[in-house]
This record gives C-alpha cells, structure tokens and sequence, in this order.
C-alpha cells in the first residue's frame, strides 16, 4: 500500500454559505490546512448531512494532506434552504445541475484556493458529480467517484430490492424531511436506525402496498419513483461524451460493481478529449458500498492486502491533477483488480481484460437440485436429456435474503437456508461427458 505524509494540522469552518444562481443560500463545512497556502480544493456534495459525511470519508484527513476540503449540504438538506430534489423527484434532480456547477465555481474561488477543483464522493455523492460534469465547470479538474450506476433502471434501482431501499429511504432520507415538515416520527437518523434495528425493519418490509405508506413515513418521497419505474432519468452514459475530466472510478466486487465499471469503460471510449479519455482509472477491491476500504467484509477477512485509505487513495490522484504531480499514479496501468482468494492486487492494461475467455455453464441435475445435498451441477456442456428441477413456492413463508441491517450485499453465511426445498442449488464440478447421476460417478 502506498502511503502519503500528513503535512498539515486541520481547521474547521462551519456553515460557510454560498449563492446559488437563484438566490438560494447553500452551506458547508470547510477544513483547510493550517498554513499559508494557496491550496486546491476538493469539494463533496451531500444528501446525508455534511457533519457525518466528513467523518465518514475522514476529510480532516484528506485535508492534512494539501487540501481545502468542502463538504456541502445539497438544496433543501440540513444547513442549506430550499426545496430537496432527489434523483427520482417530477424534476429528476435537476436543481443539482445547476447547483454543482455554482458550487464548484464558489469553492474555486474560496479565499486560500488556487482555483483548482476536484470533487469526490460515493453514492448519491458520486450522482451529485456525474450530474454536475456535463455542464464543464471551467475550474472543474478532476473527479474521485464510486458506486453509482449509468442508467436508473439497472441493478438495485430498477430491480425494487425492498430491504435496501426502505432501510435507506426511511433512515436516511426521510428523518430530515420529517423534521422540516413538523411530521411524526424519528428526525434525526441516528433514532431511525435505532427503531429500525429493533422493530420497524420487519414491520417495513412486510408492508404492501408500499405507496400506501402513511405519509408520517414516506415524508413525502417515493410514490413518484414507484410509479415511474420503467424510465431512465440518470442516462450518465449518454452524457459521456459531455464529460472532460479525469475520473478515478472505485469500486468493489459487492458494490454497485456493474455500474461503476460501465461508466469506466464509458469515459474510456467517448470522454470529451483525448485527455479524459486517457485520464480514466478503475479499482476493483474486494468490498461492499462505500469508501471503507476495509479487510474484512461481511463474513470474510481479505487480508492486509485489501485494507487501503481513502484519503490516501484520492490524495494520490488529486496530486497529479490538481497539483501538477508527476509520473506516480498514471504511470501505473489504468486497472488494478483485487483477486479474492488469492487475495492480491492485480494491475491491468485494460477492462474486460483481453485475455479473458466468457464460458457459458449449464444447468444440470437429475431431477432433484433442490438444497445443498442434491444433485445439481453446472457444466459446460448443454443439458441434454434430463428430468427437469422445480420448487413450490408459499408466500406464506418465502425465502428471505441474508442482508446485513443496512441491506448492503456483503459475503455472508447462507447455510441458514440449507434445508429449504425451495432453494435450486447448481455448482460447479469438474469432470467431463455425458451426465451421470452422483451415485454413479468414480
């Protein structure tokens, strides 16, 4: 792991507000070095409130390092006025393009700066970047972004995963709106995940139908996504093209992991300028949402390998593009993939790699798959003539998934669910030929 020195001490200011094309005042926290300067400036927009996200993403740290780091309330969200638009609002966001492109101009700007800004972030603050990089703000350098997905009809938005999606909307989301609008219930999120962890998690995901939610719970949100939910209002790819800056896509392989590879692959095709085109970067580490580049995930310990910081990470990158560093980070090739059970970095060339060979494999049995100890196999041969497998399913009692509280995919223990027969099990087993059942194999 390479490591960078912290140079400086950290100070903080709180709240500092700043004037969006509307009028409508937007704060943030701001912690520069304790030095002359002039520094860059790194700025971060958030939805979950820029206290927590400071210290989640360690930004006193990412400061120390040569930064004056920004983290921003977006419009209608704890120190900022205005009206909340999220992603799947009538508007689709769209107070967000215009507000990034302000936000990023106004951190240029901060006294102490040199006018040369980066902008980092995970989740809905990675959507906050992606939605302010087609409009090119002219002090826009560099972007550090992870686990946020191309189109809103993919993989965990487009697929409803109930458990994720409510334990982030109820918790995270809606306390704060509660608070402005006088509602009923927890406002603070810290007392949402409280009650959740202990009764509202099962009395939530039982809850049919979900527009039918009582307003004290929704606050307002969702109804509008439900109803809408065979559009693509993201659509981050089509905007490639409109996107000139270099972009360091960070990932893992329980993440958001087909999303962040695709805007990747993406830039790496159609960015705006050679420069960007060439100046894309993508990790793969073994870990789930976020930037808690941790050993050990879920039920699973990676190794010392696996455990990075963040800060460090985007400190790298932000040095060659924001402080005019050489060789280092894109002297290195433009992939590094974590290989899990090897456990070890892997540096590539290009993604998908060239050498890669796809393998279809096939689904057999004699009839019986059903469990761990039945008779189901993956091969890559084609079925042929074999008894089909089935399960009966009773709503009354469905297969449940192993989810953390946070609903996060993560490895997991799933021998839990060993004696159902509604769960078809298929693995993968090495040997060649026609089927034969177990019994008869040598």
């Amino acid at each position: 792991m390479v490591t960078i020195e912290l140079l400086y001490r950290v100070t903080k200011a709180s709240d500092l507000p700043a004037r969006m094309r509307d009028g409508t005042l937007l704060r943030a926290d701001v912690y520069r070095p304790l030095a002359d300067g002039p520094f860059p400036v790194l700025l971060a927009r958030t939805t979950y409130d820029k206290r927590l996200t400071a210290q989640a993403d360690r930004v006193e740290e990412l400061a120390a390092h040569g930064y004056v780091v920004v983290v921003q309330d977006v419009r209608g969200r704890f120190a900022s006025e205005g009206e909340f638009d999220p992603y799947y609002s009538p508007t689709r966001g769209n107070a967000c393009v215009a507000d990034g492109y302000d936000s990023v101009e106004w951190a240029a700007g901060l006294p102490g700066s040199t006018g040369e800004v980066g902008t980092f972030g995970v989740s809905y603050l990675a959507w906050t970047q992606w939605k302010l990089a087609p409009t090119r703000p002219p002090h826009l350098r560099a972007m550090f972004a992870g686990g946020m997905i191309p189109d809103s009809r993919g993989t965990w938005l487009g697929i409803f995963a109930r458990d994720r999606q409510l334990q982030w909307l109820l918790n995270e989301l809606v306390p704060e709106s509660r608070r402005r609008l006088g509602l009923p219930g927890p406002q603070a999120a810290a007392e949402a995940k409280r009650r959740w962890a202990t009764f509202e998690r099962a009395k939530s995901l039982w809850f049919t139908p979900l527009a039918d939610l009582p307003e004290s719970a929704l606050a307002g949100f969702k109804k509008d996504w439900l109803s809408h939910h065979h559009e693509d209002w993201f659509r981050f790819a089509e905007q490639c093209p409109e996107i000139d800056a270099p972009i360091f896509h960070a990932t893992g392989w329980y993440d958001r992991l087909n999303g962040t590879v695709g805007l990747y692959s993406e830039m790496v095709k159609s960015g705006r300028s050679a420069r960007a085109r060439r100046g894309q970067k993508l990790m793969v580490g073994p870990w789930t949402h976020g930037f808690a580049f941790f050993r050990k995930v879920g039920v699973m310990d990676f190794g010392p390998e696996a455990e990075l910081s963040f800060p460090t990470v985007a400190a790298r990158w932000f040095d060659y593009w924001l402080k005019g560093g050489d060789g280092g980070v894109m002297d290195e090739p433009p992939v590094r993939l974590f290989v899990m059970g090897e456990n070890r970095w892997h540096d590539e060339d290009e993604w998908p790699l060239a050498r890669a060979i796809p393998t279809d494999f096939y689904c057999h049995s004699g009839g019986r798959a059903n469990t761990p100890a039945g008779d189901g196999f993956l091969s890559p041969e084609q079925p042929a003539a074999e008894e089909p497998d089935g399960f009966l399913y009773d709503p009354r009692d469905p297969l449940m998934s192993l989810h953390n509280l946070n609903g996060h995919a993560a490895p997991g223990d799933v021998r839990l669910h060993d004696d159902r027969r509604d769960v078809l099990c298929y693995r993968r087993r090495h040997w060649s030929g026609p089927w034969r059942s177990p019994a008869s194999r040598s």
